[in-house]
């Protein structure tokens, strides 16, 4: 059955819509920043200078970057850093090469052996997940863990969240963005 509106969204016009095809990487992190920070202050928790952020999942760090540009303490991580970085223009290159000597992206560490993250795999076949991740942090050091269109790709939720819990602060946020 067709809608009515021609298939159209109703809310088309009255959410804003970024195509992430249309950004660099580092206006895309400004956006998503932008929503983070709108996000949490509409639930009453404020961003304050020095927070210790953590990006989980955090692709080429442009994130991280954004977040320590507005004073955070800021971090990331993901278990596949070389398919991140494929598509970086040469300045977004020089910003993710900063930050992983900063040692403020880090690699997660996982039971996968001798294969990566991201390996394309034959039609029908069954992606091997991990069997466990380790945050290589110490307990209670984050006062917010973010992590933006990372979940959906998770096969062990329950675990994940407990490693992600482990390093977070008492009080801290967790604050999750699903794509659309």
């Amino acid at each position: 059955r067709r809608r009515r509106d021609g298939g159209r969204s109703r809310l088309s016009g009255k959410v804003p819509v970024v195509s992430e095809g249309s950004l660099s990487q580092s206006a895309l992190a400004r956006h998503h920043f932008d929503r983070l920070t709108k996000i949490l202050e509409a639930r009453g928790w404020k961003l304050t200078q020095g927070a210790v952020l953590l990006d989980f999942g955090c692709g080429a760090g442009q994130l991280v970057k954004t977040a320590i540009d507005h004073g955070l303490d800021a971090y990331g991580c993901d278990v596949d850093f070389e398919a991140a970085v494929r598509h970086l223009t040469a300045d977004e290159t020089v910003v993710f090469d900063d930050l992983r000597s900063q040692g403020r992206l880090v690699d997660v560490e996982t039971d996968r052996v001798g294969t990566r993250g991201t390996e394309w795999l034959p039609i029908g076949s069954v992606p091997q997940p991990f069997q466990k991740y380790r945050l290589p942090f110490d307990d209670e050091v984050f006062d917010v863990v973010v992590s933006t269109e990372v979940l959906e790709h998770v096969f062990n939720y329950s675990d994940v969240v407990a490693e992600l819990h482990r390093v977070m602060k008492p009080g801290a946020v967790f604050l999750q963005m699903f794509p659309p």
